[in-house]
């Protein structure tokens, strides 16, 4: 136990221990500014952490683990570094494990999976088979990320910051809040660099939020697929669907090299708009929808329903081929 009114630092790096507690440190208060910095060699464990400033965390052997029962640096950062992984003492509980502003989360050679709530995040974790999952149960921010497979479980709209680049990302606002992931908003606005999306923004009752996202590679929609209201999608270099598509409508932009070919029976959607100048465009729907603009080289078209077509000059047909089944 270690309550102190100054920054608290430990330095275990030349010791020999496997594990390190930390209980009952901080400032013993959220509204006391002392900031914690600790590494420890092997897997630290923060079971009670409480303060008004900043926590450092980091471990540095191979193996090195840091486990999270709470943390609470109200208005602050959190910040961990782990050589291993970062993972809850109790998966699966009903409370944050990190309470901050911001929180910082970077796992060398594992995964992560922690309960936040937090307004803002970012993750690092790239070696081959690790997962990143991330609860918040209100809205959240993400920055600069990078990971293999991102998971986002958000009670709340669900944006960004920094660029994403990851190998799958899944963004679920379990509330029905939009979900817009477009870039980090910068000018120019940088895209994610993201090659397999799924997306959930359905809440009680049926509530649907938008979905909008852009990638600067080719994108396929992952096996969980995409719910949302108005679902936007913007690639560079093609666009497939392994998993269907549902929603009040969808845009589909390719700015790339590639086609857009989403015939994933299951895709249901009242409007469609897809742009690929120049180049091929297939869509299948499994009941009927409205066609609000289509532009490429051919344009094939099939649904189990009734297809029709907008009025006024944007829900026009540029194509030199146009298939309807």
């Amino acid at each position: 136990d270690l309550q102190k009114n100054q920054s608290i630092t430990i330095n275990d790096v030349g010791g020999t221990a496997t594990s390190l507690q930390l209980r009952s440190v901080g400032s013993g208060s959220g509204t006391i500014g002392v900031d914690v910095d600790v590494t420890a060699v092997g897997t630290l464990t923060a079971t009670s952490v409480l303060t008004g400033g900043k926590v450092t965390l980091r471990t540095t052997a191979a193996g090195g683990d840091i486990l999270v029962d709470s943390i609470v640096a109200s208005g602050n950062v959190v910040d961990l570094q782990a050589r291993n992984s970062i993972r809850e003492v109790s998966p699966g509980d009903a409370s944050a494990d990190i309470t901050a502003t911001s929180v910082q989360l970077q796992a060398t050679d594992g995964s992560i999976d922690v309960y936040l709530a937090a307004s803002a995040a970012s993750v690092t974790a790239t070696t081959t088979g690790s997962t990143v999952t991330l609860k918040n149960d209100t809205a959240l921010s993400l920055g600069t990320s990078t990971a293999r497979t991102l998971t986002l479980n958000v009670g709340g709209v669900i944006s960004q910051t920094g660029v994403i680049t990851a190998d799958t990302l899944v963004a679920n606002a379990t509330n029905g809040s939009n979900i817009t992931l477009t870039g980090n908003g910068g000018t120019p606005n940088l895209p994610n660099q993201v090659g397999s999306f799924a997306a959930s923004s359905v809440g009680t009752g049926g509530i649907r939020g938008n979905v909008a996202f852009t990638t600067g590679i080719p994108l396929d929609v992952a096996a969980a697929g995409i719910q949302g209201a108005a679902v936007t999608l913007t690639t560079a270099g093609g666009l497939t669907d392994t998993g269907s598509i549902t929603g009040t409508s969808l845009t589909a932009v390719n700015t790339g090299s590639g086609t857009i070919v989403l015939d994933n029976p299951a895709n249901d959607v009242a409007t469609l708009s897809l742009t690929n100048t120049g180049r091929a465009v297939t869509y299948v729907d499994a009941t009927g929808f409205a066609v609000a603009g289509i532009a490429g080289s051919q344009a094939t078209l099939t649904a189990a329903g009734t297809i029709t077509q907008n009025t006024g000059a944007g829900a026009a047909v540029s194509a030199a081929a146009l298939a309807i089944t």
